[in-house]
């Protein structure tokens, strides 16, 4: 459900329903867009007692989370790299 929105904009965007003037703008309303929601979910997560009360257990939890995914990313594209640079000198 959440992916219909960026569906909906893309056929508005090939169908031509977005007037040409509009696209200049398109970076700086999906940043206000995402600011909103930032502040939002910054607003719910601080009007919830029970979620700040876990907040040190999850906040840990998340780092380690982060970190193995940006890790696990920096591995892949090294091994990516060498893949293709190695494919390259044949």
């Amino acid at each position: 459900m959440i992916f219909v929105p960026l569906a909906l904009g893309v056929a508005l965007g090939l169908a031509g329903v977005i007037p040409e003037k509009l696209a200049p703008w398109a970076g700086r309303i999906a940043m206000a867009g995402l600011a909103v929601l930032l502040f939002t979910m910054g607003a719910g997560i601080g009007t919830d007692g029970q979620l700040l009360d876990n907040l040190p257990v999850m906040g840990t939890q998340a780092l380690i989370l982060a970190l193995a995914a940006a890790g696990g990313s920096i591995v892949l594209v090294w091994l990516w790299e060498r893949l293709l640079s190695r494919r390259g000198e044949k």
